[in-house]
């Protein structure tokens, strides 16, 4: 990638994994399918992270394959972005899907991830609150 390709339009320095944009999508609304009310977040490009392995979700990302699904934004994510976005979390953020999912999917999806965290607060809070007893 040269010097002037590795810069957005802004002159920000563009993300390795991204390519220069593009043209807006022309994907079908039937391809699009039921997006979720809770949405984010809204882009100009209503088929941006909306369209299972369309473009990705992230606002300055155009990578291509976004099949890994945001329970939190309900969204779809490239490997790269949904990689990073679980990176530091002991509950994952994004899972990989083989399909986009129906809204009742997508709030199972968010209902499930919320369990998960609080069970782990739970379980922490546990372990630091458990009495230490010395064997002296």
């Amino acid at each position: 990638m040269t010097r002037q390709n590795a810069l957005t339009p802004n002159g920000h320095v563009r993300a390795r994994h991204a390519k220069p944009a593009t043209t807006r999508s022309t994907s079908t609304s039937a391809e699009v399918g039921e997006v979720h009310a809770n949405r984010y977040p809204k882009h100009e490009d209503p088929t941006k992270g909306q369209v299972y392995n369309g473009v990705c979700n992230t606002t300055a990302c155009v990578g291509r394959r976004a099949v890994w699904l945001n329970r939190g934004t309900f969204g779809l994510y490239c490997t790269t972005c949904a990689r990073g976005q679980n990176r530091y979390n002991e509950v994952p953020i994004c899972i990989l899907v083989d399909r986009k999912p129906t809204i009742a999917e997508m709030d199972a999806h968010h209902h499930a991830m919320m369990a998960d965290m609080s069970a782990l607060r739970k379980a922490r809070h546990e372990q630091t609150t458990e009495p230490h007893f010395s064997n002296s």
